[in-house]
């Protein structure tokens, strides 16, 4: 797949921008890929994320991998600040885990090639 490292570098930026801008603080961010498979990995604190946020994350995060539409849209992302990009991230990666708890905000996605 053509452009690997820039659509992985596009999800970190993305969803970084995303934490910061809902107000999460002390930012962690695990990336590892292994073979064919990448993992990223967001652990942030952040007392006060509501349910709506929490839902309208996860929905949007947990769109289908669509390979066809991040072949041509995968470099828009990030070019505004609309949570239709979330969708985007959701459409690049293969399985997203979002787990809130005590505070801390974990978003865990897994990226096939």
């Amino acid at each position: 797949m053509k452009h690997l490292r820039q659509r992985n570098i596009k999800i970190l930026s993305e969803l970084t921008s995303y934490l910061v801008r809902i107000g999460c603080s002390d930012l962690h961010i695990d990336f590892n890929t292994k073979g064919d498979i990448t993992y990223i990995s967001f652990t942030s604190v952040n007392p006060d994320i509501s349910e709506q946020i929490l839902n309208d994350l996860t929905s949007q995060l947990n769109m289908p991998r669509r390979q066809d539409i991040e072949e041509y849209y995968w470099a828009l992302n990030g070019d505004n600040d609309s949570s239709s990009e979330l969708s985007l991230v959701g459409m690049m990666t293969d399985s997203v885990d979002v787990n809130y708890t005590n505070d801390v905000l974990k978003i865990s996605l897994t990226r096939l090639k």
